[in-house]
């Protein structure tokens, strides 16, 4: 059972989902609110997480027009910068101490960050719903309920409280952890839960939502960027655009249809030939037929365990105002869905064992990932930037791959902290450099997946036993920067 960490607006179904986790033997903290008339099953949040949240909210905007427990109707930037210190920190290491839990609270829009040290393994689920259904309802609330007194809650600034909490999620929070996107229907109608069962490996409570306690008309056209971002959140969970979105370029429908066809077709051919070869033992002879020809339906795995981790990017590269670039994606796209059709099909091993030993995920777009270990003090810092820049990996547009343990590293702020002051020596010029952490859900067991996603390791300012590791990645290990070069330059990545 995996932890799990419920984001999204107030009033868009979060506790509806928090207690199927719940009522499936989550721990949501200490004396949960009790059920009142807007959610009469219960709110599944507890006063000291909510607490951390109020207090943190407090520290770092204590002009916000807003009392005690008021503030998860806050409107913040975002680019809006969390604090944290020392009493924060001790009561978040408490009350993640306690697993399985399931910590659901609007406040995590904005301090996420000061809980992210610590909850790195939790899956971050993001539940939402039609903007005005969930501002028709925050108007409701703040009229009906006393401690909200005060709050001139109107329905602009409740959609404008809505865009501000997923904008941030989606722009600034997504970056850090692996995350879930629900719209409130898919966990009525059940499709959610299938999804979340398998990536938290424990069923849950699927008889408590009920599509009933929605009554707020979730109706009405949107437009400008709250149509951008509802769109953007169905998409992620996997429905389709919502109606008011901005157009795609003109020629992209007509790429799409064009695309498609050609998967269709190459996707048919495929199978047939597949099919011919397992029943007679010939190959085919078809150009689809090259990416599994020789070793089946092996070879077609192989490819799959590389695609894997980039087919989100390609998904998010077909909204590219680029037609080559949105080209390029449908393309690897069509191949991808072509292979993943054929292996479900006949393959023996199941897709998620399969996705379990797919290349690590890396969030860049770099053909070259270059991978290390350092020692977090600013000298070690300081000497593989140092390498990194003299090797013109920068400049090659590589990305610089930094793992960073907790229990050998310390506490990942000051770890950053001394990157950050490494790279204000190193680049005082501000140099662009690429560089991508691999935080504390990184396992040492992930390694082999890490080492499809990367083309080399670098051993600079690490001791023995971070070399060690890096060298039983299994790439190329280098030491010396001028290698870097060779390494970096434009196509040496498929050479590797």
């Amino acid at each position: 059972m995996r932890n799990v960490l419920i984001l999204g607006s107030g009033r868009s179904g979060t506790s509806m989902l928090a207690g199927a986790f719940a009522h499936a033997g989550w721990h949501v903290g200490a004396d949960p609110y009790p059920g009142r008339s807007s959610n009469p099953k219960g709110f599944f949040e507890s006063k000291e997480i909510n607490g951390v949240n109020e207090y943190l909210l407090a520290l770092g905007a204590p002009e916000l027009p807003l009392g005690a427990w008021q503030r998860w109707l806050a409107e913040l930037p975002a680019d809006w910068v969390c604090p944290t210190d020392s009493r924060a920190v001790e009561r978040i290491a408490a009350l993640t101490q306690r697993a399985p839990y399931c910590f659901k609270d609007p406040r995590f829009s904005y301090t996420l960050p000061a809980w992210a040290p610590f909850t790195q393994d939790a899956l971050r689920l993001c539940v939402f719903r039609h903007p005005l259904a969930v501002a028709r309802s925050m108007v409701v609330e703040c009229e009906q309920e006393s401690y909200l007194r005060g709050v001139n809650m109107t329905l602009e600034r409740a959609l404008a409280l809505w865009l501000a909490q997923h904008r941030r999620i989606l722009d600034v929070l997504r970056a850090d952890g692996e995350w879930c996107f629900a719209h409130v229907a898919q966990v009525v109608d059940g499709t959610a839960l299938d999804r979340l069962e398998t990536l938290v490996g424990a069923p849950l409570a699927r008889e408590f939502p009920e599509a009933g306690l929605q009554r707020q008309r979730s109706d009405g056209e949107l437009s400008g960027a709250l149509a951008d971002t509802y769109a953007e959140l169905c998409e992620l969970a996997g429905l389709a655009r919502a109606s008011g979105s901005r157009a795609a370029p003109r020629w992209a429908a007509a790429l799409a249809r064009e695309v498609d066809a050609l998967e269709r077709a190459a996707g048919s051919v495929l199978e047939q030939e597949l099919e011919h070869w397992l029943a007679t033992g010939r190959e085919g002879t078809s150009p689809g037929w090259r990416s599994v020809r020789g070793r089946g339906l092996a070879e077609c795995e192989r490819a799959l365990l590389d695609a894997l981790p980039n087919a989100a990017l390609w998904r998010a590269q077909l909204s590219s105002n680029s037609r080559a670039a949105a080209r390029s994606a449908l393309e690897q796209l069509a191949q991808f869905e072509t292979l993943a059709r054929t292996y479900r099909r006949y393959a023996s091993t199941s897709w998620a064992e399969l996705q379990a030993r797919a290349a690590w995920p890396l969030s860049t777009a770099a053909a070259t990932r270059v991978v290390s270990w350092p020692q977090w003090r600013q000298p070690e810092l300081e000497a593989l930037l140092r390498a990194w820049r003299s090797g013109g990996s920068a400049a090659a547009g590589a990305c610089l791959v930094l793992r960073h343990a907790p229990g050998h590293d310390g506490p990942q702020p000051a770890a950053l902290a001394a990157l950050e002051a490494a790279y204000s020596r190193v680049c005082p010029d501000g140099a662009a450099v690429e560089v991508l952490l691999l935080g504390d859900e990184f396992r040492t067991e992930h390694s082999g997946r890490l080492a499809r996603s990367v083309q080399a390791a670098l051993s600079v300012g690490s001791d023995a036993f971070r070399a060690q590791w890096l060298a039983s990645l299994g790439v190329p290990c280098e030491q010396r920067p001028e290698r870097l070069a060779a390494l970096c330059a434009p196509g040496a990545a498929a050479a590797a």
